[in-house]
């Protein structure tokens, strides 16, 4: 079973006491199709997630009043990363490491300090306790195994030649709170600025076709620019070759310029999609 530990997490906020209930099996894996919850259609933005993919199954839902989500950025503190330890020694025995888990959606019967944990990652913690179980939480820098990937999830195409287009980031480094997202349609010389409507979801209407540069901006200043970040419209996760920072390791440059990974006009490539041939006027569509 994949886990997420501490390692090279830098605590983000002060220690807080709470509780966790759980959602989803704890004979979940990630070969698993999820089916409800905020793996499956979340309100953060991200759409539905490859379980085999970072953080796995190591994922939560938080309350609209949670103080984790009300930190401003990101909004509903959604990507942000949860360093949870069992607070409730006869429970959790022997004493179990602290594990992470990252914020996918809000929680609407949640509690102001209740978290509603996946099952798999809770049992990490207590395989037998009863719930709710009694933890301490807090914020910590997200620690992905590579760098940042792009999620298309919205592309309406109109036979005028432009586009409305929504993406979110995966896999981003440290508090995941983003200040912008610009993008610029290849070879254009201009990048133009993106709208935050929701949770991890950016926008931008009246855009010509891919491919996509982008350039992703973090509250606390780093900057880096993937070039041909979006190679072709398609429902699909795109991998980059940039990266922030955090508190424990240095990202990829304050400015990092660098095209993704075998994507090219030639043979563009994503995880799971191949770019329509030709491309179509009047393609759409939109997950979650």
């Amino acid at each position: 079973m994949a886990t997420l530990r501490t390692i090279l997490a830098g605590p983000l906020s002060a220690i807080n006491d709470g509780t966790a209930i759980a959602f989803g099996s704890s004979r979940d894996s990630v070969t698993t199709e999820p089916t409800s919850g905020p793996l499956a259609n979340g309100s953060c933005g991200y759409g539905k997630r490859q379980l085999a993919q970072w953080p796995y199954l190591n994922v939560t839902a938080i309350a609209a009043n949670n103080s984790l989500a009300l930190l401003g950025l990101p909004k509903a503190g959604c990507g942000i990363c949860i360093q949870i330890t069992c607070s409730d020694q006869a429970s959790c025995q022997p004493q179990p490491a602290p594990i992470i888990v990252q914020n996918l959606n809000t929680c609407l019967d949640c509690a102001e300090d209740e978290l509603q944990v996946h099952a798999s990652a809770l049992s990490q913690l207590s395989p037998t306790a009863k719930l709710p179980l009694d933890i301490q939480f807090q914020q910590v820098d997200c620690v992905p195994p590579s760098d940042m990937a792009v999620s298309l999830t919205k592309y309406a195409m109109e036979p005028d030649g432009n586009a409305a287009v929504q993406l979110s980031m995966e896999q981003v480094a440290g508090s995941n709170a983003l200040t912008s997202i610009e993008l610029q349609v290849e070879g254009s010389g201009g990048f133009t600025e993106m709208t935050n409507p929701f949770g991890a979801a950016w926008q931008l209407d009246n855009v010509s076709m891919p491919p996509y540069d982008l350039r992703i901006t973090s509250q606390d200043g780093q900057q880096v620019v993937a070039m041909t970040a979006v190679p072709f419209a398609a429902a699909a996760r795109f991998p980059t070759i940039v990266q922030f920072g955090t508190s424990d390791r240095f990202g990829q440059g304050v400015t990092q310029v660098a095209a993704a990974p075998g994507f090219s006009k030639e043979s563009p490539t994503a995880e799971n999609a191949s770019p329509p041939t030709p491309a179509s006027p009047s393609l759409q569509f939109s997950i979650g």
